[in-house]
């Protein structure tokens, strides 16, 4: 009987490894999307392809701005700001529009702006985009992407 209790004992042993082992995979599973790993980075013609001729709409990460964007296949861009004048435009802070049109255009494997420069696209997984400045500071959420101008 001395000999089984060793065994007995190397066992729970071994369990009670395993089981240490399973909880630690199980927390880093879960801990995955609360560090928000993100998606594939769009190359320039996926851009292309996912913006050209269509409207989105999107916010800023805190979600305190949002509005919808029309990216023209002429490469015109329409933005209309929802809630909050338009920042980025003088006649915006002014208040005297919620709208501007601009230029956007694909360099390389970025999405550019002619107001913003250059920004990468990462897809969120869920049939919307992330614009990432500096390739991993998520700067606006695209969603509900539609065919056409739909901003009228």
């Amino acid at each position: 009987m001395t000999n089984s209790q060793p065994v007995t004992i190397i066992a729970l042993k071994g369990e009670l490894v395993m089981d240490i082992k399973a909880v630690v995979v199980v927390g880093c599973l879960l801990a995955f999307p609360l560090y928000g790993f993100g998606g594939e980075i769009l190359s320039g013609s996926e851009i292309k392809q996912t913006f050209s001729g269509k409207t989105v709409d999107w916010e800023n990460p805190g979600g305190s701005k949002s509005g919808k964007s029309y990216f023209s296949e002429d490469g015109t861009i329409t933005v209309v700001k929802n809630g909050e004048k338009d920042p980025f435009q003088k006649a915006f802070k002014r208040g005297v529009v919620n709208q501007r049109t601009g230029g956007w255009s694909i360099s390389g494997d970025n999405l550019c702006f002619s107001w913003k420069g250059c920004l990468a696209i990462e897809a969120d997984g869920n049939g919307g985009y992330y614009e990432l400045q500096g390739g991993s500071k998520r700067k606006l959420h695209y969603k509900n992407i539609a065919h056409g101008n739909t901003l009228q």
